[in-house]
């Protein structure tokens, strides 16, 4: 007699490999069907259904009842692929649902609005207000060479930096986003872009976030010990902060969120007003800045005075240290 509290056996079955040629999903040996089309030059679709029934499959089935607990992955799925060749007529294209932060639009209306031969749903983004404002990103959004989200630190993105798939990248970025005062020189750091104050989708952001209390499925889960700074990305939690600046850009597409103090700034640097928080939308071409908590509060209130000038810097940075520049080519979804 074995006895644990956690054990693990592999039967012949598991033991199994996959045929040439068979999707590595689930448990090898599944009935599996494909379906080719090709939807332009260059361009092919395939369907792959991939069924839980008969054969192997059915015999574990049998062994895990829907009741066990252990029910075994045997599908049943369907997985799209796209293959698109390097020399095809086409382009691609990084699209905000209603091209703006706060917007949200289904894949196939997007499609539909673009004239677009497909459409492939991208990255996560906030489904419910207690989590930020609905719609945003939760992580880096990059449209139009517009940073319109800040980076989840260190997580994948899928990076277009052209309108060609050999354009096209995965890459772990980081956001390096202050304000500067352009009569002292004095930084002070930019929490985040476009988003509420004091909840951060998925972590992983800067300047003291932590753990909420729990996750948005409302398990009531507590975060793992090995999260308590609050620096590492967490899927499906929203970290918070209590003290905090904000950047807006005419991208929002809402109102702006609430905060103790904020300022409007034209796209020279010069501040045209300041004051308590105000709802009002970003109008083009001029950027807004909020803050919450004493320290941003009080540096915000010294120096964004009407008149003045403040410079907003952002630099993305690559695993490896090196910079991706802002330009008008670059667009970015989060992963």
């Amino acid at each position: 007699m074995i006895l644990c509290a956690a054990c693990a056996s592999l039967s012949p079955l598991a033991q199994a490999q996959f045929a040439e040629g068979e999707l590595p999903l689930g448990i090898p040996g599944l009935e599996e069907v494909r379906e080719e089309r090709e939807l332009g030059p260059g361009v092919l679709y395939t369907r792959i259904a991939r069924a839980g029934v008969g054969g192997p499959a059915q015999a574990l089935l049998d062994q895990f009842p829907s009741d066990s607990g252990g029910p075994p992955a045997v599908g049943p799925w369907v997985v799209h692929v796209v293959e698109i060749a390097p020399d095809a007529p086409y382009e691609l294209d990084l699209v905000a649902g209603q091209d703006s932060t706060a917007g949200r639009e289904n894949t196939t209306d997007i499609t539909l609005r673009k004239g677009a031969l497909l459409g492939v749903n991208g990255g996560y983004f906030v489904t419910n207000e207690g989590d930020g404002i609905t719609g945003e990103p939760a992580g880096i959004g990059v449209y139009d060479g517009i940073l319109t989200s800040e980076a989840v630190q260190g997580r994948a993105n899928f990076v277009l930096n052209g309108a060609q798939v050999a354009d096209s990248s995965i890459e772990e970025l980081w956001t390096e986003l202050a304000l500067v005062d352009e009569a002292s020189g004095e930084h002070f750091l930019v929490d985040g872009v476009n988003r509420k104050h004091g909840l951060i989708r998925m972590c992983g952001g800067v300047g003291g976030d932590t753990p909420g209390q729990e996750n948005s499925t409302g398990l009531g889960l507590p975060a793992p010990a090995f999260f308590l700074d609050g620096g590492l990305p967490y899927h499906d939690w929203t970290c918070v902060d209590d003290s905090e600046l904000i950047v807006y850009n005419d991208r929002l597409g809402t109102h702006l969120p609430p905060a103790e103090f904020e300022a409007r700034v034209g796209a020279d640097g010069l501040v045209l007003s300041s004051g308590p928080w105000t709802d009002a939308p970003v109008e083009p071409g001029t950027w807004a800045v909020t803050a919450t908590g004493a320290e941003p509060v009080a540096w915000l209130q010294a120096r964004a005075t009407v008149g003045s000038k403040l410079r907003y810097t952002q630099r993305l940075l690559k695993m490896d240290g090196s910079e991706l520049p802002l330009s008008p080519a670059l667009e970015i979804t989060n992963g």
